[in-house]
């Protein structure tokens, strides 16, 4: 396997969220590497600049998805579902990129040109 791109981990990074309680950066990393069976070659994968290609990914997915709206960092590495990520969860939505992002087009997050 490879690493997923980042938006293929908004469905699981929700999903974990969906206590309602507040988790760890590396928590959410541990279950979505777990999720996606990730072996230890995939988890060696580096970016352009030397950085976890896998860290990079689940960064990337955090920011869209706090942008968004459907998550908030109450503090440094942490995240945590909001009232209406928890909705949009509860509604059985689909985590695509494009829904993601017209969510961030509507709270002005994302360059529209």
């Amino acid at each position: 396997m490879s690493v997923p791109k980042y938006y293929e981990f908004f469905p699981d990074f929700m999903e974990f969220l969906s206590d309602g309680k507040e988790h760890a950066m590396q928590e959410v990393r541990d279950y979505l590497a777990g999720m996606f069976n990730l072996s230890d070659e995939d988890m060696s994968f580096t970016t352009q600049n030397g950085g976890s290609l896998f860290f990079n990914r689940v960064d990337w997915a955090k920011l869209y998805l706090k942008k968004a709206g459907l998550i908030a960092n109450p503090e440094l590495a942490v995240v945590v579902i909001t009232p209406f990520g928890k909705k949009v969860l509860d509604d059985k939505t689909e985590f695509t990129l494009d829904f993601v992002k017209d969510l961030m087009i509507k709270n002005g997050e994302y360059p529209t040109n």
